[in-house]
């Protein structure tokens, strides 16, 4: 009975966090430790790799450097925007493979946290700032079942953005599949330079005269049912080591 409920559990994580066939935003993604001792060999290969073989759309491949959490210091490889579909299209060579293998590789601690990120684009904030090349990932692990209670916050948050006319913009993404010790769901939020965390807006006084007196109160109760944990990752855009801006 408790492997019925589990796997009933993961289906309906996985229908909750999925969509139809229509036009969306995917990106693939992995985490790479470098070799330290070989950094300038990794970058030449890397930047070689995605000039030679991720160069084109659907398939651009854009290097971040992570500068907070565990991961500090680590790359972070993201390819796409692509879809599934355009996936079956990708060409990977024998050349591609073999530079891969050869190049890259050899120049890397390890390969870790593949997988892909869907972006919701109802529960996303479009902002006026575009892109900056800097970034605040945060990563949400959900208790089972909450997804729909996680959405419902995302969406009168959003309301305050779009109302109070924030600048900066957030997505919200799904991770497309389970993984052990994984993150259900992801937030990446722009920002335009480093005072924007001297001078934030008061977000609780913004939320209230949106949402009504005491609301916001009601929010933190509802994160703290609905969220297991949660971490910040703070990742800056590497444009010499990937194919194109992003």
């Amino acid at each position: 009975m408790r492997k019925l409920t589990l796997l009933l559990a993961a289906m309906l994580a996985f229908t909750v966090f999925t969509f139809g066939q229509e036009d969306y935003t995917m990106y693939k993604v992995m985490y790479m430790e470098p070799d330290y001792e070989n950094l300038k060999e990794l970058g030449e290969a890397v930047t070689d790799h995605n000039k030679t073989f991720h160069n084109e759309a659907p398939n651009t491949g854009h290097i971040w450097i992570v500068n907070t959490g565990p991961r500090t210091g680590h790359w972070l490889y993201v390819m796409g925007p692509i879809t599934y579909t355009e996936m079956d299209a990708v060409d990977l060579d024998e050349d591609h493979m073999e530079h891969w293998i050869g190049k890259v590789l050899p120049n890397v601690e390890g390969v870790s946290n593949g997988g892909m990120w869907r972006m919701d684009d109802e529960l996303s904030y479009e902002g006026t700032i575009g892109f900056t090349g800097k970034e605040v990932l945060t990563f949400y692990k959900l208790k089972d079942f909450d997804g729909y209670r996680f959405k419902d916050m995302v969406k009168k948050i959003k309301k305050v953005y779009k109302e109070k006319e924030y600048p900066n913009f957030f997505q919200l993404y799904y991770s497309q599949f389970s993984q052990k010790d994984g993150y259900d769901v992801m937030i990446a939020g722009g920002f335009e330079n480093w005072t924007f965390f001297d001078n934030k807006p008061n977000f609780k006084a913004d939320y209230e005269e949106v949402h009504g007196e005491g609301s916001f109160q009601k929010l933190l109760e509802e994160y703290r049912d609905v969220v297991e944990n949660e971490y910040d990752e703070l990742i800056m855009y590497v444009p010499e080591l990937s194919a194109d801006p992003a």
